[in-house]
């Protein structure tokens, strides 16, 4: 038994396509059958759609002569909320390698229209579990007290202390001329002052 080919492949998709639209698209394709535009009514009439040399319904637009392929200038056109258009964008996402909405809507503009697709690809990546799991968000941990010595008023340098040390010559590059600067040290330290217990001791 011989293996699947590309053009068995693609006839069928055609012919799924081709259902699709006599089902979702009745009014539509009758009228530009008979010659006719599409109904102003009709929630693609902006899309100026029009039939194919296989009777299949695409989306007009202003790139005819464009050096594009002719599926990229005339997507063939899906229903937004129909189960074949659900897995033609799942199948773009496992291709794409749970790629985003936008880069797997791009992708699926090439050969296809999906009224607000972007909903439609944003509701893929939504349900997809690989996705969930690598977008998810890391738990906030709980901040702890602050240290007494933060939020007690104290006179300066009663908890800390500040020292300077320099001028210190810098080198800003490795060279025979190297530019000079000077520097400076500061240092910084908390005091932690000797406690008495009632006994006196320290």
């Amino acid at each position: 038994m011989s293996p699947i080919s590309t053009e068995e492949i693609e006839s069928v998709n055609l012919k799924w396509v081709r259902y699709v639209q006599g089902q979702e698209f009745t009014l539509e394709l009758e009228a530009l059958k008979n010659g006719k535009p599409c109904p102003a009514k009709s929630r693609i009439f902006t899309l100026n759609p029009f039939l194919d040399s296989e009777q299949l319904i695409r989306v007009g637009g202003r790139l005819r002569n464009s050096d594009l392929m002719f599926e990229q200038k005339h997507p063939l056109l899906l229903p937004q909320h129909h189960h074949l258009t659900k897995l033609i964008v799942q199948h773009f996402h496992e291709r794409l390698l749970h790629a985003g909405p936008q880069l797997m809507l791009h992708t699926i503009q090439q050969k296809y229209w999906i009224p607000r697709g972007k909903d439609v690809a944003r509701a893929r990546v939504r349900k997809c579990i690989t996705c969930f799991r690598q977008n998810a968000e890391v738990q906030q941990q709980m901040m702890g007290d602050l240290p007494k010595s933060r939020v007690v008023p104290s006179p300066a340098f009663f908890k800390s202390g500040v020292d300077y040390a320099g001028p210190f010559l810098l080198k800003a590059m490795k060279g025979r001329t190297p530019k000079t600067f000077k520097g400076y040290i500061a240092v910084a330290q908390e005091i932690r002052w000797p406690t008495i217990d009632a006994s006196g001791n320290l």
